[in-house]
Order: structure tokens, then C-alpha cells, then sequence
């Protein structure tokens, strides 16, 4: 079980909803009267136009292909690819260390004299960066920190490529992208079509025990950049999993090596399933956009988020497969990462979507409703 795991006020949202609110008030005093109220427009295909004809999609505009880039580019880049752990931290700005401090807390209380009002807390510690004193997390006192330059070198057993390195939430978690060599892409065929993903082994752990050491595995379309984190629907073939650490042994580094590649020869093997099943599955405009719909939130602009998956299925260039469960998946994942506004989204977002945020929870949403049609 996680310690310290800080729980999040909405309030500042709340807060905002109000002033939303205030301000349309004060709209609609001004200029005398509430506006009529509208009935939302539905999004659906004309009665003239043919049902597998896609909608003609203006709002949302997919980002250019020659535009797009791998999530980690602005993050976490290091030049050229890094040999060793060791050698991507110090690079990647992840070659600090933390220690722990004592924990306590002050009394409301005037101490007597020659006492100080400051408790401590003898079973809790504070993780602290080193160079800057910046707080992470309280822990326990008997935790023992994994230094980020140490938390990943079990990989350097099996002369991987390191291609990135960064740290996430101002250093609270730390991560490392890595190409193992032979294991570098996926090579599919489906229904006689070629499609070729690259594939990513993303080591993350953190100061703040959110994150134990963790590797997951990310396969990127190279046709359109997107990101695919399909979760495994076979046993014992994860997406991703916990790494013990095991510190400098290095029989325990080999064999901590070792399992994380039978892991992902596991997931590949799972993954290709997977894509041959989604593959063989015929959909029909209706189909489709009744299914992207059954998938997102019931918020205002569903229809129009509908509507453009749905043209990026049968549209997109990089798409080329507008008549099955694999190019929608497709699809899905192309919007979450490249049609939506850039407005909303911060470069770390960007990095996490595709690993464990919407653009991994729709995609896999999409995945499972189809897979239920078999």
C-alpha cells in the first residue's frame, strides 16, 4: 500500500463554476433579458447524405502529420541515445538525489523555557531533494529511497537505447524511454494491409510514492503518431507492471532484466491478437458512431467529439483502415491526441495521456465494446 498519498480539494473548481455562473447572470441583466433557451443541436448524419459517407467535420481540426512528434520530445530529450541508466539521468536532469529529514510539527502551545514548540515525529520521515530542499512526501521511517540514477540500471544488463529522460511534476516522478534492440517495432498484417507500430519501454518511478519502479509498455503508429497503450485482454501479459528494486547485485539486475523482457514479448504476443481481432470486426457508419458515443462523457459537445472521430476514421490519411474495429481504435486515439485543442493540454499531459490518461482510457474503452461485438 502507498503512504502518503495527498488527497486533492475541489474546491478551486467548484469556485470557477461559480464565476461561470455569476457571469452569465450579469450577461443577461445587462442586456435585459435571458436569452431563449436553445435545445442542443444533435450531431447526426443528413438524411440526404449516403450513411457511410463521412461527416463534413469542421471544429476540430487533426494536427498535421509533418507536425506531430514523439510525446516525450519536449520533455525529455537527450540528444543522442544514451547506453547506460546512469548516463540518461545525468542528461535528462534527473541526476539529483533526495534524502530523509525528520518529521514533526509545531505546537500552538508557548514552550516552557529551554523547550521548543517543535514535535517530532519519531515513525515518519521527510523526502527531500538535496540541492534545493524542495519537499516530496512524507514517509515512513523506515522507507529507503531509490535515487533516480540508480532506479533504472537493471536495464543496462540487456544494451538497451535509452531515448529519453526527464522528470515529471517539478521531480516528484522520474522517467526514461528505452528501445530494446530486436524488439524495436510491431510488424502487423491485417486483412492483407501492412501497419507498423514502434515500440517503447517507459521506466517510471517517483519521490512522492505515487509511482513504485514501474515499466509500461507504449507502442506508437508510425504512421500517424499515435499513441496505442491497448491494455492485454490474456492472462499474464500486462501492459505494464511493478519492478523491485535490486539494487547493485548484478545477478539480481540480469534477472530483473530478463523478466521484463519476457514481459513485453508477452504483451507484444497479446498486442498482435489483439489487433488481428479488432481488425476482423465490420462496422458501418451508424455502428460506429453509436459506439463512439455509448464511450464519452455526456458533456455538451459529445456530438461534435463523435463526429470527428468518426471522420478521422473514414477520412484520415494516416488512418487506412475506415472499415473496421482496428482503424477506429485508431481514430479514437488520433483525437485524443491530435484533434483536440492545444489550449487545454501542457506538454507533461501530453507524455501521461497515452500511459494512463484519456487518451489510454477512451482508446481502451473503444477496444473493449468492440471486442464484446465478436
Amino acid at each position: 500500500m502507498q503512504e502518503g498519498v495527498v488527497q486533492v480539494t475541489t474546491a478551486t473548481r467548484k469556485q470557477s463554476v461559480v464565476d461561470d455562473i455569476d457571469a452569465a447572470l450579469r450577461d443577461n441583466e445587462k442586456n435585459g433579458r435571458p436569452e431563449p433557451h436553445k435545445a442542443r443541436r444533435r450531431s447526426v448524419t443528413p438524411k440526404d447524405v449516403p450513411a457511410n459517407v463521412a461527416p463534413d467535420v469542421k471544429p476540430y481540426e487533426l494536427k498535421s502529420f509533418t507536425s506531430r512528434d514523439v510525446p516525450w520530445a519536449k520533455i525529455g530529450a537527450i540528444g543522442e541515445p544514451a547506453t547506460t541508466a546512469a548516463d540518461a539521468a545525468e542528461r535528462g536532469g534527473l541526476n539529483f538525489e533526495v534524502e530523509l529529514l525528520d518529521a514533526g510539527f509545531k505546537t500552538t502551545e508557548k514552550p516552557k523555557p529551554g523547550t521548543s514548540a517543535w514535535r517530532t515525529i519519531s515513525h515518519r520521515k521527510a523526502c527531500v531533494r538535496k540541492d534545493t530542499n524542495q519537499f516530496f512526501s512524507f514517509v515512513s521511517s523506515t522507507y529507503q529511497p531509490v535515487q533516480y540514477g540508480e532506479a533504472f540500471t537493471f536495464m543496462d544488463e540487456i544494451s538497451p537505447r535509452y531515448l529519453a529522460a526527464g522528470a515529471l511534476g517539478g521531480g516528484r516522478q522520474g522517467f526514461m524511454v528505452v528501445q530494446i534492440p530486436e524488439r524495436e517495432t510491431v510488424e502487423l498484417k491485417l486483412n492483407g494491409r501492412a501497419d507498423t507500430l514502434d515500440l517503447y519501454a517507459i521506466l517510471r518511478t517517483s519521490h512522492d510514492l505515487t509511482r513504485a519502479v514501474e515499466v509500461a509498455v507504449m507502442t506508437l503508429r508510425g504512421k500517424c503518431m499515435n499513441a496505442l497503450t491497448l491494455s492485454s485482454f490474456t492472462a499474464n501479459a500486462q501492459q505494464r507492471w511493478a519492478v523491485k528494486h535490486v539494487g547493485k547485485d548484478p545477478m539480481a539486475k540480469l534477472a530483473a532484466a530478463t523478466t521484463t523482457l519476457t514481459h513485453i514479448s508477452m504483451y507484444v504476443d497479446s498486442f498482435v491478437k489483439t489487433a488481428n481481432e479488432l481488425a476482423a470486426i465490420k462496422l458501418e457508419m451508424e455502428d460506429a458512431s453509436e459506439l463512439v458515443r455509448r464511450i464519452l462523457p455526456n458533456r455538451p459537445r459529445r456530438d461534435e467529439q463523435v463526429n470527428a472521430i468518426v471522420h478521422a476514421w473514414r477520412e484520415s490519411p494516416t488512418n487506412g483502415f475506415p472499415d473496421n474495429g482496428w482503424g477506429l481504435v485508431n481514430a479514437v486515439s488520433e483525437y485524443f491526441e491530435w484533434g483536440r485543442s492545444e489550449g487545454t493540454r501542457t506538454d507533461q499531459s501530453r507524455f501521461t495521456s497515452g500511459l494512463t490518461g484519456q487518451t489510454n482510457k477512451y482508446v481502451n474503452r473503444c477496444a473493449q465494446q468492440l471486442l464484446r461485438r465478436r
